[in-house]
């Protein structure tokens, strides 16, 4: 009787800890879906470094960049080393992913690039990041794009 009743409690604390779980990855796929695809991004900043775009189109890639900047910031706090990047659903569509063949890695670059709001050639832009991962998918490390001349 006591093991029925116990087993019981791990089905019911299972099934609530199941329902949460699946709540939560809802919203985690949710917001990284709502993330632009890194062609999205480079082409926003292309509108406001080419060419000669209106006022509108200035005014409406900015805000869609500024967004997307709060949307890459908030993603760095939730990514931890030592997770796998498939604990993201839609990581990997973010960017596409590049693989080191000497150190056996492979990388993604996240965020907004040089032409919007940084415009200096060298140096590090901290509204980019790099996604570092090992062949099966777990982060190892996250780290800030430096552009070298």
């Amino acid at each position: 009787m006591k093991r029925a009743i116990l087993t019981l409690l791990v089905l019911i604390t299972t099934a609530f800890a199941g329902d949460f779980d699946h709540a939560a990855y809802k919203r985690l796929r949710d917001f990284i879906h709502s993330l632009p695809a890194r062609e999205n991004v480079v082409a926003e900043v292309a509108v406001l470094r080419g060419g000669t775009p209106t006022e509108e189109q200035k005014r409406e890639a900015t805000e869609r960049l500024k967004k997307a900047k709060d949307g890459f910031d908030h993603l760095k706090t939730l990514l931890r080393a030592g997770t796998s990047v498939f604990d993201y659903p839609g990581l990997l569509a973010l960017a596409r992913p590049r693989h080191d063949e000497a150190d056996n890695k492979y990388s993604m670059t996240v965020g907004i690039p040089p032409g919007w709001n940084w415009t200096h050639e060298q140096g590090t832009n901290e509204n980019e990041y790099e996604i570092i991962f090992d062949n099966r998918g777990i982060i190892t490390e996250l780290r800030p794009v430096i552009y070298k001349h």
